[in-house]
C-alpha cells in the first residue's frame, strides 16, 4: 500500500498543489479501516477506492491490489496449509504442551503437505478444486475461527450472519478452547465490548474423558477464550447419587478431586466388591443375579460398564447365552432409554444414570493409575442412582480404596 500511495508522487497527474495529506490517503484510510476484520476492511477500501481523488496509475494499482488481496484475504483453504506447515509457528504455540513433541509437530506438517501436494495435482487435472475428503472433522473449528477473525464472523452461502441469542455449552471440560470461542463468538453482540452476551458453560472437570485439549481447569478455559475474571458458580449440591457412591468416587479421583466437591443429598446401600475368578464366573454370577433383579424389578434401568468395548462384547455375549432378559448391546450413544440391561464402555455413559450400575473388570489391567483411567472409573461409578456393583476377575485396580 506504501509503494501505491508512493507512485502517486511521481505521477503525470499530481500537481505541485498537492497536500502532503493527500498524497498519503491511500495509507490514512487504510488505518481508518483499521477495526474492521481483514476481508470487511480490504472490501471497504476497494469501495473507497472507486471514488477517491487518486491519480490514475494509484487508483488502478490500487483496484488491482484490493482484488488480489480480498481473494486471498478469504482462503481459508491456503491458511489452513500455511498453519500447518509453519515449523516455527508450529514450535511456539506448542512449547507448553508437554505432550507435544517435535516428532509430532514433523508429523503435522508432512501429512499437510501431501494433502496439499493431492490438492495441487487436481488442480493442475482440471478437476475440482477442493480439500474435500483431506480434512478431519478435527479442523472445523479452525477454518470457523479464521472465518470469524478475517470476515467478522459466520455467514450462510447468502451472506446473512449466523448468530445466536444464547449458546448454551454442555461437557465444557471436553471442548477445546478454540472449539469453545468459535460458538462464543457466534453470540449477538460479540464484537460489540460494551455489549453483554448471553452464554452458558456446564460442565465437570471430575468427568473429563478428554486429556490433550490443554484445559485443567476453569480458570484456564474461561482465559483462553477471552472470559477471564468470569466467577464459576459450582453445584452446592449433588443429586445423582447416594452418599455411598460419592465417597468411593472421591477416593477413585485421589489428586484429581476438587476441593468444592458438592455436599450429598441422601443416603443409600452400601457399594458392592465382588473378586472373581475369571469372566466366566463372573458372567454366571451376574447372570443369576441380573435374572433375579429383573424379575423383583421389571422396570428397572441397569448398566453393565467395561473399559474396552471387547470386554464389553464378552460379557453381553455370555450374558446373552445365560437368557438374561432385557438385554442391550449398546454403541456410539445409541442408548434406548428404556427399562433393561445396557451394556457398554464406560465412556459411553458420561451424562446418564441408572438405577443400578455394575462396573466389570476393574482389574490393574484396564483401570491402571493413570489420569484417564482414573477419571472413567470416576464416571463410571457415578452412573448410579441406587447402587453400585464392582467386579473384578483379576488383580484388581489400584485405583479402588483398601476400605473397599
Amino acid at each position: 500500500l506504501r509503494d501505491i500511495d508512493n507512485s502517486e508522487d511521481n505521477s503525470e497527474d499530481n500537481s505541485e498543489d498537492n497536500s502532503e495529506d493527500k498524497d498519503k490517503a491511500i495509507i490514512t484510510q487504510w488505518q481508518l479501516l483499521a477495526r474492521n476484520p481483514l476481508v470487511p476492511r480490504l472490501r471497504k477500501l476497494a469501495f473507497w477506492t472507486r471514488k477517491a481523488p487518486l491519480a490514475a496509475r494509484a487508483k488502478t494499482a490500487l483496484e488491482s491490489f484490493c482484488r488480489r488481496a480480498i481473494t486471498r484475504a478469504d482462503d481459508l483453504g491456503t491458511d489452513w496449509g500455511e498453519l500447518l506447515t509453519d515449523e516455527a509457528l508450529l514450535t511456539e504455540v506448542m512449547k507448553d504442551a508437554p505432550h507435544i513433541h517435535s516428532s509430532d509437530i514433523s508429523a503435522t506438517i508432512k501429512w499437510t503437505s501431501r494433502q496439499l501436494d493431492e490438492v495441487s495435482d487436481e488442480r493442475g487435472s482440471n478437476t475440482e478444486d477442493t480439500t474435500a475428503g483431506r480434512l478431519d472433522h478435527e479442523d472445523d473449528p479452525i477454518l470457523l475461527r479464521l472465518a470469524q477473525v478475517k470476515r467478522g464472523g459466520l455467514f450462510d452461502s447468502k451472506g446473512k450472519q449466523i448468530s445466536y441469542q444464547h449458546v448454551a455449552i454442555d461437557e465444557a471440560q471436553d471442548r477445546s478452547a478454540i472449539e469453545t470461542r468459535v460458538l462464543i463468538d457466534a453470540v449477538e453482540g460479540a464484537r460489540d465490548e460494551k455489549r453483554k452476551r448471553s452464554i452458558t458453560l456446564a460442565g465437570d472437570m471430575a468427568q473429563r474423558v478428554v486429556f490433550d485439549n490443554a484445559i485443567e481447569s476453569w480458570d484456564e478455559l474461561l482465559d483462553s477464550v477471552g472470559l477471564s475474571g468470569t466467577e464459576v458458580s459450582p453445584l452446592a449440591i449433588s443429586y445423582r447419587s447416594t452418599a455411598q457412591v460419592m465417597a468411593l468416587a472421591r477416593e477413585i479421583l485421589g489428586p484429581e478431586l476438587d476441593s468444592k466437591a458438592p455436599l450429598v443429598a441422601r443416603s443409600g446401600r452400601p457399594v458392592e466388591i465382588h473378586e472373581l475368578g475369571n469372566t466366566g464366573e463372573a458372567v454366571g454370577f451376574l447372570a443369576e443375579s441380573l435374572r433375579s433383579l429383573m424379575g423383583r424389578e421389571p422396570t428397572a434401568s441397569v448398566a453393565v460398564l467395561a473399559r474396552y468395548p471387547e470386554q464389553a462384547d464378552i460379557y453381553y455375549a455370555g450374558l446373552v447365552r445365560a437368557e438374561v432378559p432385557y438385554i442391550r448391546r449398546v454403541r456410539r450413544d445409541d442408548f434406548s432409554f428404556q427399562p433393561g440391561i445396557d451394556v457398554t464402555e464406560t465412556s459411553q455413559v458420561k451424562g446418564l444414570e441408572f438405577d443400578y450400575v455394575i462396573l466389570v473388570d476393574v482389574n490393574a489391567s484396564s483401570y491402571s493409575a493413570t489420569r484417564e483411567a482414573r477419571h472413567l472409573l470416576h464416571i463410571g461409578a457415578t452412573r448410579a442412582a441406587h447402587q453400585l456393583w464392582i467386579i473384578t476377575t483379576d488383580t484388581p485396580s489400584p485405583l479402588l480404596p483398601e476400605s473397599i
